[in-house]
């Protein structure tokens, strides 16, 4: 019950939390753009998503291992 009750006190503080903004103009967040969307946008894509995947595969194979039992 004091679970509950801790997740309940989080409420108004996440409710109160404002929006954070990038600087669309500073140098940070446009450098950051051109590593991520550049030249390896698809490279960077995949090993975003390859835990993603093996987690799954090997989640689904270890759901139908368990079915045939």
């Amino acid at each position: 019950m004091r679970r509950v009750w801790q997740l309940l006190s989080m409420i108004p503080a996440l409710a109160s939390a404002r929006i954070a903004f990038a600087c669309p103009s500073c140098p940070g967040p446009r450098l950051m753009g051109e590593l991520v969307c550049g030249d390896h946008l698809w490279t960077n894509l995949m090993m975003t998503t390859a835990p993603f995947a093996t987690f799954a595969a090997l989640t689904w194979a270890l759901s139908r291992g368990s079915r045939a039992r």
